[in-house]
């Protein structure tokens, strides 16, 4: 009787000390070593997340920087940003792919920051191969899923950096996010890179101005009329005091104030241009920054020289030739070129001469803009007719295309600039703004001043703009929101606003350039190595070059599963005896 008495005693008293320790729910704190963290870094999203996963297996990976890591591991031979960088923990680890494997990355992407709607983008990817002699590499570019452009190249040389041109015409207004890909033919992996083109509903104003009847300038302005990304404004002088007129010219090229409104002057028969016209022509280009395009019809010296920067010319006569621009060509049979290309010019078209070719076309600086030169003097006489199928004459298109280069090199009022208008949630980049007019202003009372917000289209937060040291100039930092989708900078200073995209995705994967050999030297500068890719366990030898300290460990004994069975089992073996003596 006193034996189940004190039996029942014991086990009450169990089941009530179980419930006080599980209220008071106490910590044992104990020191030992815990399992590394490895901080994975790198360019391509999807190596990093194959690297952790295999590092999963003896640390704690996690796939950003993390200054109290136990180590870090570049993945790839890009190199992280200083901000990153500085947040590695060392040592620091660089994984080496198989040197010998054929591998690609792209260096480099360029497209327009803004277009107009039915205006083709150019997309220009600059990709470096290392291994890859003989082979292919095929670039492709993708919107919404959907391939938009394609092209192959074939690899000349073991390791090579080589340029891809490629384009499409969008359909709908609006940033667009592309995802450009290149690959080497018979290699798996592929190397990414992400863009944002901002496609809107504008055109570019343009004046066609003819000193004299050019045919040379007819038939480009016609070119020009006939595509919609362009608004054509045009005057054509055909004696003194008469001209003909398209929309509302201005009278003079000397008038400042009315050439304002225009992005680009296409001038037919420059010879004939007065010195007057050559001066307004060149206060447009230092004060608007504005493109201006010289269509020659004939050999012939004038005040036009100042602008093309030739004091001494070549010419050719006689069998038609070809005229060479980077994505069409003409034809012509009288060509005149510099005999020195001007310093800082640029060649954009290329007249072949049996095995030599001479700049039919170049472009030079004027300021802070852009001139223009052709010396296809009598292209117009064999221009060639489109069709339904295969579009615009290359005729056409040769000179919309240069048309659209000047054009679009002409700065708005207000220019907003995102860095990288790519990037994953949390990251940083800076906004650059500047005010043309006080850019380019010689007066040093200008100030500049202006108003940013970022807007999802929902919400807007207000982001502070900081002078620099740039006449003109202001910049931002700028942190992208957590929220993935189309986010726009919109600017505002006095009357003048402009608006840029940028694009929040968790997978962003910005250009990078190859850069294996200072990616080894910050691993060793960091107190680690390199390792190699093709190891068969790379988390064993990333954790044996580190020494994981012991940590103080919080352990809460009561937490545990198995007492709640104690506990239960307290309570129903002394409610058992209690039933067998019939104590109730």
């Amino acid at each position: 009787m006193n034996r189940d008495r004190i039996l029942r005693g014991a086990l009450r008293t169990i089941a009530i000390v179980i419930a006080v320790l599980g209220a008071v729910d106490p910590a044992i704190t104990t020191r030992h070593a815990a399992r590394p963290i490895v901080s994975v870094v790198g360019a391509d999203s999807a190596a990093v997340a194959r690297v952790a996963q295999r590092m999963d297996a003896r640390a704690d990976a996690i796939r950003a920087p993390f200054a109290v890591a136990d180590a870090s591991v570049i993945v790839g031979e890009a190199l992280p940003s200083t901000e990153e960088v500085n947040a590695l923990a060392r040592p620091v680890f660089a994984l080496r792919e198989d040197p010998s494997a054929a591998r690609v990355s792209i260096a480099n992407v360029r497209v327009p920051s803004w277009v107009p709607r039915a205006a083709r983008v150019p997309i220009e990817v600059d990709v470096e191969v290392n291994h890859a002699h003989g082979r292919r590499i095929d670039v492709s570019a993708t919107s919404g899923g959907v391939i938009v452009a394609q092209a192959s190249s074939p690899i000349a040389a073991d390791s090579a950096r080589i340029s891809v041109s490629l384009g499409y015409v969008p359909t709908a207004a609006g940033a667009s996010l592309l995802r450009v890909s290149a690959n080497i033919a018979g290699v798996r992996d592929s190397a990414v890179a992400d863009a944002v083109v901002d496609v809107r509903d504008v055109r570019w104003n343009v004046l066609v101005y003819d000193a004299r009847p050019s045919w040379m300038s007819t038939f480009v302005r016609r070119a020009l009329e006939q595509d919609p990304r362009f608004a054509v404004t045009s005057r054509v002088v055909t004696s003194r005091g008469v001209s003909t007129d398209v929309g509302r010219p201005p009278a003079r090229l000397d008038d400042a104030s009315a050439l304002e409104a225009f992005d680009a002057v296409v001038v037919g028969a420059p010879d004939a241009l007065s010195a007057q016209d050559v001066a307004g022509l060149e206060t447009f280009l230092r004060r608007r920054a504005g493109g201006v395009m010289l269509l020659l019809d004939r050999r012939a010296s004038g005040p036009y020289e100042r602008l093309a920067s030739v004091t001494s010319w070549q010419s050719d006569s006689g069998k038609a030739m070809t005229v060479v621009a980077r994505s069409d060509s003409i034809r012509a049979a009288e060509v005149t070129w510099p005999a020195t290309l001007p310093p800082g010019a640029e060649a954009m078209a290329f007249a072949r001469l049996g095995d030599t070719a001479r700049a039919a076309v170049w472009g030079t600086n004027v300021g802070a803009g852009r001139v223009v030169t052709s010396g296809a003097l009598d292209a117009w006489r064999f221009r060639d007719r489109g069709s339904s199928e295969s579009g615009p004459s290359s005729f056409d298109r040769f000179w919309r295309e240069l048309v659209a280069n000047v054009a679009s090199g002409s700065p708005s009022p207000l220019d907003v600039r995102v860095a990288h208008p790519v990037m994953r949630p949390g990251e940083r980049t800076s906004v650059a703004v500047t005010l043309r007019e006080a850019a380019l202003s010689s007066a040093p009372s200008i100030h500049a001043s202006a108003a940013a917000v970022i807007s999802n289209g929902r919400q807007s937060t207000a982001i502070r703009l900081l002078p620099t040291t740039r006449s003109g100039e202001l910049i931002a930092e700028l942190t992208a929101p957590s929220t993935r989708g189309v986010y726009r900078v919109a600017v505002s200073s006095g009357n003048a606003r402009a608006e840029v995209p940028f694009v929040v995705v968790p997978d962003a994967a910005p250009p990078h350039a190859s850069r294996s050999d200072l990616v080894a030297a910050l691993a060793s500068e960091r107190g680690g190595g390199v390792i190699d890719a093709s190891t068969s366990d790379v988390a064993r030898a990333v954790t044996a070059a580190i020494h994981a300290p012991a940590r103080a460990v919080a352990w809460h004994p009561m937490r545990s599963a198995w007492w709640i069975v104690l506990f239960a089992g307290a309570l129903s073996g002394e409610w058992w005896l209690r039933r067998r003596r019939g104590v109730r």
